[in-house]
């Protein structure tokens, strides 16, 4: 399991899944990668869209977009109910 490492004074910085220590653990072991979606991005995400300032929807999907991209083969988002809405 991956945890996200972003808080409000550190912007997000997603960890590659694919660096030299997740490699080699993603080698040893046939496992699946989870990743965890923090409450303080899912919080941010939904005061800024709240003061309009962003598409929270759009948002949202890029940051677990990203987050999938970066290696992980599951996610665990606060936005899991939103997006399955918005996708289906």
């Amino acid at each position: 399991m991956v945890k996200d490492s972003g808080t409000p004074s550190r912007p997000s910085r997603l960890r590659a899944l694919n660096e030299p220590r997740p490699i080699q653990v993603l080698t040893e072991h046939d496992l699946p990668v989870a990743a965890y979606h923090v409450s303080g991005e899912y919080a941010m995400v939904k005061a800024a869209a709240a003061n309009g300032w962003i598409d929270g929807d759009l948002v949202a999907l890029e940051q677990l977009t990203a987050v999938k991209r970066a290696g992980a083969d599951l996610v665990l988002t606060y936005f899991a109910r939103e997006i399955a809405e918005a996708l289906a």
